[in-house]
Formats: C-alpha cells, structure tokens, sequence
C-alpha cells in the first residue's frame, strides 16, 4: 500500500519543478493555417448571390417531385385514381403511398414525378382529395 503524504510531496515537487514538455512562451510553434485568418474561394459570389445553389441547378432530364399530403388527421383513404395523373402530358410517374389509414394532417398519400413544376402541381390536383375523415374525428371536431 502506498503512503498518501508521499504522493503530496511528488505532486507538491511537481508543482515547483518547471515543466520539461511545454514549449516556452517565446517559441511559439509557427503553423501555416492554425490561428491564420483565411479567405473563402466562393465567399464574393455568394454574398452577392452570384453562387449557384442546389436550387438553381438544372439537368438535362431532370424531373420534379411533388407529394399529395392528407389534409385531415384520423382518415381514412377513399381512392386514389392515378390514371388521370398519369395521362397527362410530361407526367412520368405517378403512384399511391399503399396507405389505407391516414394518422395526422399532412401524411403522405401518393407522389407524382413530372418534367417541371407546373406539370407535378397539375397532376396532383388530378388526383383529388383520396382521404375522407374518418367518423371518429367528425364528433371530435
């Protein structure tokens, strides 16, 4: 068992004994980039809202994705009749979330993909509204 006063005194030596591994406050190590200030390459063009953002990238065959959301909690899905979301011209895609019970406003419901946005936001409105309110929710509200 060690003696607790001798750990004291090793410490208490410690204390006043200069340290062998810190550098002296007058050799300060010399970094290229710690403690440097330094310029952004892109800094100029965003402040000025010259940079491009993820937003404003547009690709060659690049489609928009748009989601029916319920607007009822509690409901329950009627239908959803995709074929006149589908028929229209540059919708590519459109299909239901396999949802039968929808559980609070703003579930997903079905999810069209079209050629731009005014495409997408017309073959959502094709889809109508496919939940109804539930009975239960009715009396509640």
């Amino acid at each position: 068992m060690i003696d607790p006063s001798l750990l004291y005194i090793q410490d208490a030596q410690a204390e006043t004994s200069p340290a062998q591994d810190t550098p002296s406050p007058e050799k300060k190590p010399e970094y290229k980039i710690i403690g440097k200030s330094t310029s952004r390459i892109d800094g100029r063009k965003i402040v000025t809202g010259k940079a491009p953002f993820i937003h404003d990238i547009k690709l060659r065959g690049m489609l928009v994705g748009k989601i029916l959301r319920s607007p009822h909690p509690n409901a329950e899905i009627t239908s959803i009749d995709l074929t006149k979301a589908k028929s229209l011209q540059g919708v590519k895609a459109a299909i239901d979330l396999d949802s039968k019970q929808v559980i609070f406003t703003g579930n997903r419901v079905a999810a069209v993909a079209a050629v731009d946005e005014q495409t997408a936001e017309k073959a959502l409105a094709a889809l109508g509204e496919p939940a109804k309110p539930s009975s239960s929710s009715e009396k509640t509200q």
